[in-house]
């Protein structure tokens, strides 16, 4: 027993497409290297989506392996491309058997993308277990395919467990505290790096890894209405540009930013305006921020936001409502009603159950060493 443990083994973490699906795979990982050395880590993510970078910026103390593959996904609407796609996840899923063979892992771990579907299949065809996270409220279709053929499904939320019956353990959304608690240890350093000013509160506007156009757009046209008293800070997501960029000295744009830099910034704002995803909602929980959250209509995200507005924990602006006015009135409104932005802080801050990068850590681990 002792020879078969002091053997290399080998882990596939899985997801991608936005950065959402990658923040708590990272915040697992950690964990799991703080507890097991002898261990290959890979990554298995798309080709053009921005969790290579995330990956390789994310100074954890063991390298990823990064590993590409095709990812199809499926439309909930009539679209050729859904024809299409169908035989891209067949070439991926025959492509995932090759990379298995490969790397023998003894677990995989994925919290959810389209990219990991062919891949988790694969591994049932080699009985390898996998370990699924839903951190959304709803269950999404990636997830549910792959919940057919996972060992243990971990849930952030007890409300999606009764989509995986018995595979579901309501666990929490996986954080990496050490980020959280160096942005809370450097932001006042980082407030004097960037030149920000003592008598103007700083909003911060995130679409995720990749960018929202709706959210990029408003703060375009609402930067006249606002400018003088807010600075902004504008993350506008990969490969997103404008023509014409705001030229002020208190409007900060970056296209994608490290995950260690961009919650230093989180930290500093006074507000944020962000949508829906549980990866950056978690974060803000984390850090206590009133949020003003836009969700990705006709998606997972407009269910988390309910239940924000629900619990009194955020402002909600649907999409469809999202006007530079409207933004207006919530900033106007947040500097004169500070004891409901208090309210939103309290509330946001109990809403998440933290320690699952811990749990999730503990079940890979007791899989490595079977």
């Amino acid at each position: 027993m002792e020879k078969n443990n002091s053997k290399r083994k080998s882990i596939i973490f899985t997801g991608g497409g936005t950065g959402g699906s990658v923040t708590p795979l990272l915040a697992v990982a950690k964990e799991l290297m703080a507890k097991e050395n002898q261990v290959d880590y890979y990554f298995v993510g798309t080709k053009s989506g921005p969790e290579r970078q995330i990956v390789k910026q994310a100074d954890l103390r063991k390298d990823f392996k990064f590993m590409a593959l095709s990812a199809g996904k499926w439309r909930r609407y009539f679209s050729l491309k859904n024809f299409f796609d169908l035989f891209v996840v067949i070439y991926a899923f025959f492509i995932s058997l090759v990379y298995l063979q490969k790397i023998k892992p003894k677990a995989i771990f994925s919290a959810g993308s389209f990219v990991s579907v062919p891949l988790v299949w694969a591994a049932y065809f080699y009985r390898i277990p996998v370990l699924i996270h839903q951190q959304d409220i709803r269950p999404g279709l990636a997830n549910r395919l792959m919940a057919r053929v996972s060992k243990v499904v971990g849930v952030t939320f007890k409300d999606s467990k009764k989509a995986y019956k018995k595979k579901a353990i309501v666990i929490g959304n996986p954080i990496r505290w050490e980020l959280i608690n160096n942005a809370n240890e450097k932001k006042d350093q980082y407030f004097s790096k960037w030149g920000f000013k003592k008598d103007l509160p700083i909003l911060l506007l995130i679409g995720g890894g990749t960018g929202s156009l709706a959210l990029n757009n408003l703060i375009k046209e609402a930067w006249p209405l606002i400018k003088g008293r807010w600075q902004v800070i504008h993350i506008a997501g990969k490969n997103k540009s404008f023509k014409n960029y705001i030229k002020d000295e208190d409007y900060r744009f970056f296209n994608f930013l490290p995950n260690k830099d961009l919650i230093v910034l989180m930290a500093l704002a006074d507000l944020i305006v962000s949508r829906a995803g549980l990866g950056v909602l978690t974060e803000i929980s984390a850090l206590r921020k009133a949020s003003i959250v836009v969700p990705m209509p006709n998606s997972h995200q407009e269910d988390n936001a309910n239940f924000l507005k629900k619990e009194r924990a955020a402002w909600v602006i649907e999409q469809k409502h999202l006007q530079p006015d409207v933004l207006v009135d919530k900033l106007n409104y947040f500097i004169k009603r500070k004891d409901e932005v208090k309210e939103l802080e309290k509330n946001i801050s109990s809403l998440i159950c933290f320690g699952a990068e811990e749990k999730l850590a503990e079940i890979l681990k007791t899989w490595l060493n079977k």
